[in-house]
């Protein structure tokens, strides 16, 4: 096969790939306080609160990431991403609702490790809106809105407009959430987060490990889960 053929069959086939999004140097961004843009939303696509989550047990590990499923579940899938990633959305469209049968059966617990990257502005705001969010046992339907945020309005995403409306939505206790949205522990679990993908070197989001293994491809990830279960018998 020719090379021009090579870049025919790989351009026909775009969802067998995910853009994977760099990671940062240092510790936080900074943005949680920088000029935010002015809202220039006219035309707003109403919220779809995800229902899927309710009969599924949300939890925290010691180091403060979100966990989805029974913790004594047999089988770990930790994802880091990062809601201003566009292949962590596109991931959270495609792949995800491939692991959530999984979840709730029991066999898989899903733990989010957020980072930083992506090309959209906002990525620590939004990982503190979430996070915040956790603490009242929703950071997973939360999440779920940040991305379809990330889908419908791009740059101001994140903006106050969207992550207040995402509040109200889920009937969160507004004045415990904004006490946690400026306060020092999420920036900790943030900048844990961040240590914790250097660490594992984790090169670019979205990065998952099944158990300890360490996936390239995301469409690796059910076989693996499969290969996992088999073995914990």
């Amino acid at each position: 096969m020719n090379i021009l053929k090579i870049w025919i069959v790989l351009i026909s086939l775009p969802t067998l790939m995910l853009t994977s999004c760099g990671m940062i140097t240092g510790m936080l961004r900074g943005d949680l306080n920088a000029p935010e843009p002015e809202p220039t939303i006219e035309i707003r696509v109403p919220i779809e609160v995800p229902e899927v989550y309710a009969t599924i047990p949300q939890s925290v590990t010691e180091s403060g990431f979100p966990v989805l499923g029974d913790l004594n579940a047999p089988v770990e899938v930790m994802l880091f991403s990062s809601f201003s990633c566009p292949g962590c959305e596109q991931y959270h469209r495609e792949i995800f609702p491939e692991i959530l049968p999984y979840i709730q059966r029991g066999d898989v617990r899903f733990i989010f490790v957020p980072q930083l990257t992506g090309s959209l502005t906002g990525a620590e705001r939004a990982a503190r809106a979430a996070l915040c969010a956790g603490n009242q046992g929703k950071f997973y339907e939360f999440g779920d809105i940040l991305f379809q945020f990330h889908r419908n309005y791009d740059n101001l995403a994140f903006v106050n407009e969207n992550i207040n409306e995402a509040v109200a939505v889920l009937n969160l206790d507004s004045d415990a959430w904004r006490a946690c949205f400026g306060g020092d522990d999420v920036a900790e679990t943030i900048a844990d987060s961040l240590a914790f993908g250097w660490t594992l070197e984790v090169l670019g989001t979205p990065t998952t490990f099944v158990n300890d293994l360490m996936l390239y491809s995301p469409f690796e990830i059910l076989y693996e889960i499969d290969e996992a279960l088999a073995n914990s018998d």
